[in-house]
């Protein structure tokens, strides 16, 4: 509801129009079935009070329902099922484009020989201890954009701001150590969504392009991949359309 009084009343003073303002928003994992993805789609626009949005993205690959009793319950609704119902939305025209989110090369390649409409984003965790590589590149090998959550790690899971590379670069640059991660990506071509209420915080992060980091630097950077994984969502490990590996050792 918060989101939705900001952005209309930002549109009611003028000083922006709904096409300035980017809004994306997800399918659930409790709206997996096909004809479920359209009325899911129809709720988040009545909640933010918009006509569409300009992404819908289906938020993981696996679905599930919350059950009362028992909690959460697997479901079997297949991701192409969804995917389906994701098209739909997109001819409504109640999204300018479609996408998903933590979806893997195997997911993605079995979504492409089954899809009408290919994803337009792929949305997926990428900081400088996950870099991601094979995926960022796969992605981009298909004209699929990624966008990074969790760009700058998340809370206390990490050392990121401790990192010697990050902070090192952070003191060159008169940057933060988070600015400099999330340059990283940006060079990188990717997309950053980092979380943040505080609008100092905010303005930190668009803060980021006014310098550039060179070859080595970014080459220093990718050297810090630990394969640290931060949102894993352990509670559907056992899915069938679970999309991460094991860690290695």
């Amino acid at each position: 509801m918060q989101v939705m009084k900001t952005v209309n009343r930002i549109l009611d003073s003028g000083k922006l129009k709904r096409e300035d303002i980017w809004i994306t928003s997800k399918c659930w994992n409790d709206s997996h079935e096909r004809s479920q993805v359209m009325s899911a789609c129809k709720r988040s626009l009545e909640n933010l009070g918009l006509e569409y949005l300009d992404l819908y993205l289906v938020h993981w690959p696996m679905g599930y329902s919350n059950d009362p009793e028992s909690g959460l319950k697997i479901s079997d609704v297949d991701y192409l099922e969804t995917w389906k119902g994701m098209e739909d939305v997109f001819r409504a025209g109640l999204a300018k484009s479609i996408g998903v989110s933590n979806f893997n090369i195997d997911q993605l390649e079995r979504l492409h020989a089954n899809c009408n409409i290919k994803p337009a984003v792929n949305q997926f965790e990428v900081h400088p201890y996950l870099s991601n590589c094979e995926l960022v590149d796969y992605c981009k090998s298909q004209s699929v954009h990624v966008t990074a959550y969790t760009p700058i790690g998340k809370g206390g899971s990490s050392n990121l701001s401790k990192d010697p590379v990050l902070v090192q670069l952070s003191y060159k640059y008169n940057k933060t150590w988070a600015q400099i991660a999330l340059r990283y990506n940006i060079q990188r071509g990717i997309s950053v969504v980092p979380k943040t209420s505080n609008k100092d915080r905010l303005v930190e992060n668009i803060s980021i392009f006014d310098f550039e980091l060179t070859g080595p630097e970014m080459d220093a950077i990718r050297d810090i991949d630990r394969e640290q994984r931060m949102v894993t969502f352990d509670a559907t490990k056992n899915h069938p359309f679970y999309p991460f590996e094991e860690p290695k050792d």
